[in-house]
């Protein structure tokens, strides 16, 4: 594939409907990316095929700034298996797989703590709004408060995960794309 615009690097092949839900995820996070359809009907496993299309592939590169956020992505919405590049010169360096899985694990567990700071935030908020309703027994009251302080405290908790895993994920030092050998 010659036509690919200076500045971006390759993802790999996917079915047109992966493709959708990564170019949709990219799109939403401001990643420019790049798209080659292939329509199946000229590779040699056309004929076997009896529906038209059902051989199509999607090609998808991003900037080359910001691939390790699209390979984030990536994981999030498929797990830990990249694609597999079927032109052995898009594959351009080997990675170790015990790699792969690491950022796997610290991307998703990543999730897991925005996913439970969010739920935080919306128990905060409805503590807060308990808290401002007039006549609440002074029983309830300090049960509030209570809640409101153990809140406090797992907030804390995860915004220095998160930290600790935003390093952790920056640290590793993944060549581009990685490949599954």
């Amino acid at each position: 594939m010659n036509d690919l615009p200076e500045g971006f690097d390759f993802l790999g092949w996917y079915s047109p409907p992966e493709a959708k839900r990564l170019m949709d995820a990219l799109d939403s996070a401001q990643i420019e990316m790049w798209a080659h359809f292939d329509d199946g009907m000229s590779s040699p496993q056309a004929g076997f095929f009896s529906q038209y299309g059902t051989a199509a592939q999607v090609l998808l590169a991003v900037e080359s700034d910001h691939r390790s956020a699209a390979v984030d992505l990536h994981i999030r919405l498929f797990g830990d298996g990249l694609p597999l590049f079927s032109d052995e010169s898009m594959a351009e360096e080997e990675t170790d797989p015990e790699q792969v899985a690491e950022r796997s694990r610290l991307v998703l567990r990543l999730d897991e703590v925005q996913r439970e700071a969010s739920f935080l935030v919306e128990e905060v908020k409805a503590l807060a709004a308990e808290l401002a309703r007039t006549g609440i027994p002074p029983l309830r009251w300090n049960g509030i408060q209570q809640a409101l302080t153990q809140h406090q405290a797992m907030a804390t908790q995860l915004q220095q995960e998160q930290r600790e895993l935003e390093q952790a994920l920056a640290d590793l030092d993944l060549p581009f794309p990685p490949t599954i050998p």
